[in-house]
């Protein structure tokens, strides 16, 4: 672990605080239905809860961090997009968040939607929260600050063994589900005996990313493209549990280059990654 870790344990505690109350405020509007819902563009849905917790998350990081610049997902104007869109690229330490992810299925009262917040230093994802308040999941840390899921230190020693995992139908896998609906995963599905019981479809690919961190699935897979907001706090946990993070291409994810989109995503301890390549390999 390094001796020079970017935030201290208050400021931690600080950013963890901000995003359960962010939390406890789109779970009371999801239990009550208490938001209205719009369209950014066509199939792109947005609600209030998003807009009230982005301004909340932004509103603190500001106070909290007035130095630090904030991409995110729900910055509506162009002025505030064009400024946003400037800084994130001339910056050594860069907020990301998502302040609800899985829009579709909060609207839907599906349990599965999550906050995301991440820190990039030069552009590495340092440290990473994402929480699910529907379903009690909240995940933190980063490389150089441990894993904790719900304040509990995971142990984070690779106890992965290859042994484990015999081919893909040994692994928990999950999916998006409009992808699987799509029907973009229907080779993997239909190469696997036992799809019903292995195969996992979610719409939060934040959600995914934090349950893979928290060693609950095993491979998070997307072949559609991501932006930073949805994965760079994935890409922090991720980093902390000691496990690869790659595009659907099996190239390097570069959170905040030219463009803060990534094609896909292949997530998972290295002989869960490894299965699946030999899967791509072998079907291409």
């Amino acid at each position: 672990m390094s001796d020079t870790k970017t935030l201290s344990a208050q400021e931690i505690e600080q950013c963890c605080n901000i995003v359960h109350e962010a939390g406890s405020r789109i779970l009371k509007m999801f239990r009550e239905k208490s938001f209205t819902v719009s369209y950014k563009e066509k199939r792109h849905p947005v609600t209030d809860a998003d807009h009230e917790a982005n301004q909340y998350i932004i509103d603190s990081l500001n106070k909290t961090f007035p130095n630090d610049p904030v991409l995110s997902e729900e910055t509506t104007t162009l002025y505030s997009r064009e400024r946003m869109e400037k800084e994130r690229q001339n910056t050594k330490h860069l907020w990301v968040i998502d302040p609800l992810d899985g829009t579709r299925e909060f609207i839907e009262g599906v349990p599965n939607f999550s906050i995301s917040l991440a820190l990039l230093v030069d552009n590495r994802a340092d440290f990473g929260i994402i929480f699910n308040p529907a379903e009690s999941f909240f995940i933190h840390g980063g490389k150089d600050y441990g894993l904790f899921l719900d304040n509990e230190k995971i142990d984070t020693h690779d106890k992965i063994k290859s042994e484990k995992f015999t081919d893909l139908n040994s692994c928990k896998i999950a999916l998006s589900y409009s992808e699987t609906q799509s029907g973009s995963f229907q080779d993997l599905i239909h190469s696997l005996k036992a799809p019903k019981t292995n195969i996992l479809t979610i719409g939060s690919v934040a959600y995914k990313l934090g349950l893979l961190a928290g060693g609950k699935i095993d491979l998070v897979l997307s072949r559609k493209p991501k932006s930073s907001w949805d994965i760079a706090g994935g890409a922090a946990l991720l980093e902390a549990a000691n496990m690869q993070f790659i595009d659907r291409f099996e190239e390097p994810v570069e959170l905040n280059g030219k463009s803060i989109l990534t094609d896909g995503l292949i997530a998972g301890p290295s002989p869960v990654v490894n299965l699946y390549q030999k899967f791509l390999h072998a079907t291409t």
